[in-house]
């Protein structure tokens, strides 16, 4: 997947590439790198967001796919997506292409 489809390609008025990621008010720096095209800068704040973040969530998912649970968890799988889960795949901490 290419940053611009991750992190979407804005053209100053609307998304020409809507953002796979989806923004919260704690991802403020990461939109505002997107928006500017600076995708480096995006990926920082996205890591640095990710390192931060609480380990500890409450919550409660009634679910017949244990992997939403799960990935909840992590705060990989967000409650307003509506795709599911098929699997999951561990990846190494380089940015590169992966094939599932």
């Amino acid at each position: 997947m290419t940053d611009q489809k991750f992190f979407g390609m804005w053209d100053g008025t609307e998304w020409v590439i809507p953002p796979v990621l989806q923004y919260d008010g704690a991802l403020g720096g990461v939109l505002a790198h997107s928006k500017n095209g600076d995708y480096e800068r995006a990926k920082t704040a996205l890591l640095t967001y990710y390192k931060g973040r609480p380990t500890a969530i409450n919550f409660t998912r009634n679910d017949n796919n244990p992997l939403h649970v799960e990935m909840a968890a992590e705060k990989i799988f967000s409650f307003i997506q509506n795709d599911g889960a098929a699997g999951k795949v561990t990846v190494s901490p380089q940015w590169g292409s992966y094939s599932v």
